[in-house]
């Protein structure tokens, strides 16, 4: 694929993600992107395949839900009080 095409579908990518313009950066062929607060550098080389482009897009989709849900369960998590010697108790 070429340059072009493949910086395309990764911002439109991104775009669905929910990534905002100020959260990603194009430096040459890399593609810095701020994912919970961390950067992180993926390589979009020219010339990479359409199947390697969508693996790349495929890991960061991945990245991008485990941090969703490891955000949600911190929210969704109450404390348990009461915990008796088998680590059953109620929550209150």
């Amino acid at each position: 694929m070429k340059r072009d095409q493949i910086r395309d579908e990764v911002n439109t990518t991104l775009k669905a993600l929910g990534f905002k313009a100020k959260q990603y950066r194009w430096m040459g062929c890399e593609c810095h992107i701020v994912i919970a607060g961390e950067f992180t550098a993926m390589r979009f080389p020219a010339g990479m395949t359409h199947r390697a482009l969508n693996r790349q897009l495929g890991r960061l989709e991945g990245w991008c839900e485990m941090f969703e849900r490891l955000r949600g369960s911190r929210e969704a998590v109450t404390p348990v009080t009461g915990m008796d010697a088998n680590g059953a108790g109620a929550h209150p």
